[in-house]
């Protein structure tokens, strides 16, 4: 009973040790953040007599409890003797992140810049040779007459200046009046308005239109002359003769030519409702027409309809510093279109 009694502690004791002898283990490799698995062994039980003393020997095995924990490294608890084997797996490092495939950036067309107008200054107008300007009385028109030469280079129109003195500019200085604008084949100014008996001055510029206004590119001399006029009143209107009649699309009308030097346009009136038209105009009266070529004695008004009553004069007119007057005109004609 002795023997058996003294088994039984030793086993307990050794039991005890092998037990804190592994937890050591594992709270030195859980502190180390290593933790090592435990294997379980079914083989059977194989144990070596025990010896008297208390002490006992192992074989490669530890029994506890049914249990056998083989391991790579043996140790004893240093109290039993008893062997404590542990496996300590081979450490691997933990697998990379495998690069995740990116998707490639798709090239955005592009637009392509605009060309952007590039700014080119206009060329300078062509060299321009001097502009001749010549102003005389005509004493069969009893008009001033003013002739210009061509200009040469790149312009829009021609301005016409008249002024009391020699000094003649454009935009119009004090004393400077536009008398007329032409286009580029105007070369040609008859002065019906000129004052009489006393000198005045012509000047003549080609233009061309900018961004603050017209621009000089060139200019004539300044040419002189005097309106010599009577200053006896102007004789009494002679009678015109006058035919009217209607044809096909309207109304002709057909008078004598004037015969006067004085002369300078024909007027030609009509009324709905004046049996007496003239011109200046009076109430009623309106202008459908203005000649200033005597020889031309005929006229066409197409601007009739069936059932209109019209009332027809011609007058011609001469001018002077004064303004308007009649040299002669014809009888009031009336016709009812059909």
């Amino acid at each position: 009973m002795d023997k058996m009694d003294k088994a039984r502690r030793l086993l307990s004791g050794s039991a005890t040790s092998a037990f804190a002898a592994l937890f050591m283990v594992g709270a030195i490799a859980f502190g180390s953040t290593v933790i090592r698995p435990m294997t379980i062994n079914h083989e059977p039980e194989a144990t070596t007599a025990q010896a008297d003393d208390g002490s006992a020997s192992t074989d490669g095995a530890t029994e506890q409890g049914g249990y056998t924990h083989d391991g790579d490294q043996a140790g004893t608890d240093g109290k039993s003797g008893v062997e404590v084997e542990q496996d300590y797996p081979e450490w691997k490092p933990a697998d990379e992140p495998k690069d995740e495939p990116q998707a490639e950036p798709k090239d955005e067309p592009r637009a392509e810049p605009k060309d952007e107008p590039k700014y080119e200054p206009k060329p300078d107008p062509a060299p321009s040779g001097p502009m001749t300007l010549q102003a005389s009385f005509n004493a069969d028109k009893g008009k001033i007459v003013v002739k210009w030469t061509a200009f040469g280079g790149d312009f829009e129109k021609y301005k016409l200046v008249r002024s009391w003195d020699a000094t003649v500019t454009w935009p119009e200085g004090e004393g400077d009046t536009l008398v007329g604008a032409f286009g580029p084949d105007g070369m040609y100014f008859l002065d019906y308005d000129a004052p009489c008996n006393d000198e005045v001055h012509y000047r003549v510029f080609a233009v061309r239109h900018g961004e603050e206004g017209y621009v000089v590119l060139g200019s004539s001399n300044v040419d002189g002359a005097l309106r010599e006029c009577s200053n006896e009143p102007p004789a009494e209107p002679k009678a015109m003769g006058f035919d009217l009649m209607q044809v096909e699309g309207g109304v002709k009308l057909v008078w004598e030519q004037c015969s006067s030097e004085e002369f300078a346009v024909y007027k030609v009136v009509r009324s709905a409702t004046n049996a007496n038209p003239l011109y200046p105009l009076n109430d009623g009266t309106e202008l459908i027409a203005a000649i200033g070529d005597s020889g031309t004695t005929m006229f066409f008004d197409s601007n009739v309809e069936p059932g209109q009553t019209w009332t027809y004069r011609i007058l011609s007119l001469g001018s002077n510093g004064d303004g308007w007057f009649v040299l002669g005109l014809t009888d009031a004609k009336t016709i009812t279109v059909e």
